[in-house]
């Protein structure tokens, strides 16, 4: 069975890399936070793979650490989240991201993802509470900081898009006091603040 592939990025395409390891390509499928870590073309590069066999078909997804490979797996093994499901939470909230909303029971977080519903964020959250404890080493203090607040979720995924690590949202918007109340743009005003 394939655990990575060590190789030479030969080619980036929208959501697929190929990777010329010995001289033979792999394609590989990845998101879009995959996407944005890669090395320029010609350099060296190594990813972690979850082969997919489907009667007609095999699919190779990349994943930079072992982690995150594994984090996927424990996803698609959720009835109802099949690989692209699993890629699209993985996108919407990164791997601590993923741990924090399952182990702070914020399914609406997952039910953010393209391709994920209300019930089937529900049931993630729900089989995998006890799978993903202890898979990352901080928590945020404030857990209600967490639960069920879009404007935090928001703000949190908007900081995301600026480059900071979900950790680092999360814990910028815990330091704001009275987050809870603000509005959007205040709480991300606020919180972006905390980045500097």
């Amino acid at each position: 069975m394939l655990s990575y592939i060590k190789g030479i990025l030969e080619d980036v395409d929208d959501k697929k890399i190929v990777i010329d390891a010995n001289g033979i390509g792999f394609e590989l499928l990845v998101y879009q936070s995959v996407l944005d870590q890669l090395p320029a073309i010609g350099q060296q590069i190594k990813l972690y793979v979850y082969l997919q066999i489907l009667e007609d078909d095999r699919k190779l997804f990349g994943f930079p650490t072992k982690d995150e490979k594994e984090l996927f797996e424990k996803l698609i093994s959720v009835s109802g989240v099949g690989p692209k499901g699993a890629c699209s939470i993985l996108n919407q909230l990164g791997p601590d991201g993923v741990i924090s909303a399952i182990l702070t029971e914020n399914d609406k977080a997952i039910a953010k993802s393209v391709g994920i519903g209300p019930k089937t964020a529900k049931k993630v959250v729900i089989e995998l509470k006890d799978k993903v404890h202890g898979a990352i080493t901080e928590l945020p203090d404030n857990e209600e900081v967490l639960s069920d607040d879009s404007v935090i979720s928001d703000v949190v995924a908007a900081l995301c898009n600026l480059g900071y690590s979900n950790q680092e949202s999360l814990k910028a918007v815990k330091r704001v006091k009275g987050a809870e109340s603000m509005d959007l743009e205040t709480l991300f005003s606020a919180a972006l603040k905390q980045m500097i």
